[in-house]
């Protein structure tokens, strides 16, 4: 059902989830595998609007809106369904619209940020105050990708099957160009072409990090373990990377989750919106954005 007549839309941000690290620990017995990953959220997403009315409802617009449902199977609806069952009580619906800016099902956990914007925003709309804790345990119940970006836009490092999670040490303002070659990877695959499962949780200095180059440095120490595996599965990957390792000002480039699309570190604005429209012209999906050191509290606009 639509918006009432006259009410206004609240927003909220759905920030894409970029692995700047990403460590395969093992696997449990439903199959399910044990990571550790350093994860941010840096200025570049989807938006999601909600606006009060007597029922649940979704529309999906944007670049890459075309083709998704807005239908109960949509993790947006899914989330806000669960939020209305943890309250207990009855609630009033919401109008829903999602602007889809991110590429889908490409590694940086578009369909998980949507959902939990939902659960931020329908928190604030709906009155319920729960803590960003509660309405991680509600996003577990609907992906394990789902705690990890109810908390952002604050980085966070993430362990167990995603469920595990502890603020980033200190970070620096840095930028992220993000790229993607408009190929999906498939996960089931990836992962069936990982050699080894027997990673180790990469260590972080509690002070943090002065600079960019500080911490890529830190994360030269560390890996993404799907790379190569996406890499045999997916080409362009590789292509990809290379494409953004040569850019003026990449200090590190790297793959996000299971690709696939990837990721350049850079010190500063000017080099990383230049290197976005490199790669725009070369023919890739690419956005640049920061990083910010001392984000809002998950929640807040």
């Amino acid at each position: 059902m639509a918006a009432d007549p006259g009410a206004a839309e609240a927003t909220e941000p759905a920030r894409a989830k970029v692995n700047l690290h990403l460590h395969v620990l093992g696997r449990r017995a439903d199959g399910m595998h044990l990571l550790d990953s350093l994860v941010v959220f840096p200025a570049i997403g989807d938006v999601l609007a909600a606006a009060p009315a007597q029922d649940l409802s979704l529309t999906v617009e944007g670049p890459f809106g075309a083709g998704l449902s807005a239908g109960p199977d949509n993790l947006v609806l899914r989330a806000a369904e669960a939020l209305r069952a943890r309250a207990g009580r009855p609630l009033p619906g919401a109008a829903l619209r999602l602007e889809k800016r991110l590429p889908v099902a490409s590694g940086i956990g578009g369909g998980s940020a949507d959902a939990a914007a939902a659960l931020r925003l329908l928190n604030r709309l709906w009155g319920l105050d729960f803590p960003t804790g509660t309405l991680a345990e509600i996003g577990l119940t609907l992906g394990a990708d789902l705690p990890v970006c109810v908390h952002g836009p604050r980085a966070q490092v993430m362990g167990g099957i995603g469920e595990a999670l502890a603020p980033a040490p200190p970070l620096p303002p840095f930028w992220l160009v993000l790229a993607n070659p408009g190929v999906a990877t498939p996960t089931g695959a990836v992962f069936a072409r990982l050699k080894s499962r027997d990673g180790r949780a990469a260590r972080w200095a509690a002070e943090g990090y002065a600079d960019a180059a500080a911490l890529v440095a830190a994360l030269r120490g560390a890996s993404n373990m799907l790379e190569d595996p996406a890499r045999e599965t997916t080409p362009q990957v590789g292509a990809t990377l290379s494409a953004l390792a040569d850019l003026p000002g990449c200090l590190l480039a790297r793959m996000s989750g299971s690709g696939a699309t990837c990721f350049g570190i850079f010190a500063e604005a000017a080099p990383a919106r230049a290197a976005a429209e490199a790669m725009r012209r070369a023919g890739f999906w690419a956005e640049a954005g920061p990083v910010d050191p001392a984000p809002p509290p998950a929640g807040i606009s």
